[in-house]
């Protein structure tokens, strides 16, 4: 009965908080268009450093988050994005120029978020947000005369999010953000047996779209528990007989958590 007993309570701790009905957590997967200004890349080499003003076309992003709603008001969220941008020219002067290649990064970022009700309406929310990006690889590939040069490196940077929220139902919404993120002054070396380093800025600006999903975190952690718990353990009881002590082996049959709570069957003897 204390093995019971002890298991029963283990299963209210890790509940916590799972008679809480509001859609705390959320999930997004976000696309866009990624738009990168002039940067200032510089080459060095033993003697000299050539530097120039890299031009870049458009290019675009990809990627997802996850997050967690406190409050009607502030959100906390992990997110992993793709960008890329392709150059339209790169004139490093004593070196080459460089028409084709891209300018990529992926990064792991922690963002917080504030939203408001800027438009009058239940369903539409705006939102202002700034976090911190890791851009866990970020690289230069340039191609001239069938001759690929590719410098790499990783480095820490800021970002600042505008944008606004629609929900299209009890759990679905879309979204529509401007983004901004920079990271100066990346050393980045060369792949592949390429010399030397490069120097360059990194500030992409983003429109991208979302499409999210709202959950509740309690109740998925309670189903989870449900899960992991639903065997049991065994535990071994004695009692006293007509021929001494004998052993009885039970098993409690299931655990379940709900939003009332955590109940437990007796064990099945």
């Amino acid at each position: 009965m204390r093995h019971q007993t002890g298991f029963i309570v283990a299963g209210f701790l890790l509940a916590g908080s799972s008679g809480q009905a509001a859609d705390n957590g959320y999930a997004n997967a976000r696309l866009g268009l990624n738009s990168l200004g002039d940067q200032t890349v510089s080459y060095p080499d033993s003697i000299t450093t050539s530097a120039a003003s890299a031009e870049f076309d458009g290019g675009f992003l990809a990627g997802g988050s996850v997050g967690y709603q406190f409050g009607d008001s502030w959100r906390l969220e992990g997110e992993l994005i793709y960008r890329t941008s392709e150059p339209d020219r790169i004139d490093l002067p004593g070196v080459d120029v460089f028409t084709e290649g891209d300018y990529s990064s992926l990064t792991f970022g922690a963002n917080g978020y504030y939203d408001f009700n800027l438009f009058g309406s239940d369903k539409a929310r705006a939102h202002a947000g700034a976090g911190i990006a890791w851009l866990q690889e970020i690289d230069i590939d340039s191609e001239q005369n069938g001759i690929e040069q590719s410098f790499s490196s990783d480095d820490l940077g800021f970002q600042l999010i505008l944008g606004a929220c629609y929900n299209l139902g009890e759990r679905w919404t879309l979204d529509a953000e401007a983004r901004y993120l920079a990271a100066t002054g990346i050393d980045m070396t060369g792949e592949d047996g390429a010399g030397g380093s490069v120097s360059a800025d990194y500030d992409p600006l983003s429109l991208t779209v979302g499409f999210g999903w709202q959950f509740q975190c309690s109740k998925i952690a309670s189903r989870i528990l449900s899960i992991r718990l639903a065997i049991g353990p065994r535990y071994v009881t004695r009692y006293p007989s007509g021929n001494g002590l004998q052993k009885r082996t039970a098993i409690t049959r299931w655990v379940s958590l709900s939003s009332a709570g955590c109940r437990a069957r007796q064990p099945h003897e």
